[in-house]
C-alpha cells in the first residue's frame, strides 16, 4: 500500500508545527458510527486493510521522528471516496 503525505514543518519560537492538507470528508469514527447504525460490519479484509494503512502511516511518521500522541478513530481522516467501501483496494 502506497500513500503520499503532504506535510510542511514550520518552526516558530522554538516549537514545531505540522501543516497537512485539509480533509473535510469525515473521520474514521464517523464511518464506524454509520456502519453501526446501519447494522453493517467491517469485513475481515476491510479491517485488515484499515489496520495496514494506519500502521503504515504510523511507521512512516515514526521514521521521520514524529510521534502521534493521540491516535484514535476521531483523529483519522477518511476521504469521501472511502466512505461507502472505506478500505477496499
Amino acid at each position: 500500500m502506497k500513500f503520499q503525505l503532504n506535510l510542511q514543518i514550520h518552526e516558530i519560537k522554538g516549537k514545531l508545527f505540522l501543516g497537512m492538507e485539509l480533509v473535510t470528508d469525515g473521520r474514521l469514527s464517523d464511518v464506524i458510527k454509520e456502519r453501526f447504525k446501519s447494522g453493517a460490519k467491517f469485513t475481515d479484509s476491510e479491517s485488515s486493510a484499515l489496520m495496514r494503512g494506519i500502521l503504515n502511516a504510523v511507521i512512516y511518521i515514526h521514521n521521520k521522528n514524529i510521534v502521534h500522541r493521540d491516535l484514535k478513530p476521531g483523529n483519522i481522516s477518511c476521504l469521501q471516496k472511502f466512505r461507502k467501501y472505506p478500505y477496499s483496494r
